[in-house]
């Protein structure tokens, strides 16, 4: 990244690695005489005020460029917030409605599934109640049917008791 220091062009990176290397050098290395240890020095101090004023002129120009708003420009943004806010709101009511809308048919699709297994419900009971009507009906046919062979029986057995005791009366005679 190239930046403006004054007159003169740098590359940000660069300086920071010349910096790197300065202060690496002048840790590391024991046997720096002591001219040559301020020339180290003076070069990290050069390289920090040249980026310090680059970054302060960048400060600069945005305070500048933040200060030197005209009132009709700040009209202008002020009605951009407004309208930008207005939007805002109406996006998050309509998401709502959506969202209200969605629960709405989720809610009445349950409704219809447990009026449905409601129904099937009935009309399995009402199945179940007409075969125990059926086997009832069905005893009572049964019932029905063994008295009236019974009724035959009991004619029968009177008939042959009749029977009996008319030959029984013929033979004693």
């Amino acid at each position: 990244m190239l930046v403006q220091g004054g007159n003169n062009v740098y590359d940000k990176n660069e300086m920071l690695k010349k910096r790197a290397l300065a202060v690496k050098v002048l840790e590391n290395n024991k046997t720096l005489t002591s001219v040559q240890q301020q020339q180290l020095l003076k070069l990290i101090r050069e390289i920090d005020n040249t980026l310090n004023t680059v970054e302060l002129g960048k400060l600069d120009i945005a305070s500048n460029c933040i200060t030197n708003v005209s009132k009709s420009a700040k009209k202008h943004m002020g009605r951009k917030l407004a309208v930008t806010g207005i939007c805002i709101v109406m996006i998050a009511i309509i998401a709502m409605a959506v969202y209200r809308r969605n629960e709405a048919q989720r809610r009445l699709q349950e409704y219809n599934e447990n009026i449905h297994l409601v129904s099937l419900m009935m009309i399995i009971g009402g199945s179940d109640a007409e075969e125990a009507g059926n086997l009832i009906k069905s005893y009572g046919q049964i019932v029905s049917i063994k008295k009236a062979i019974q009724q035959q029986i009991s004619s029968l057995v009177d008939i042959v008791v009749v029977v009996d005791s008319f030959l029984m009366i013929l033979t004693m005679h």
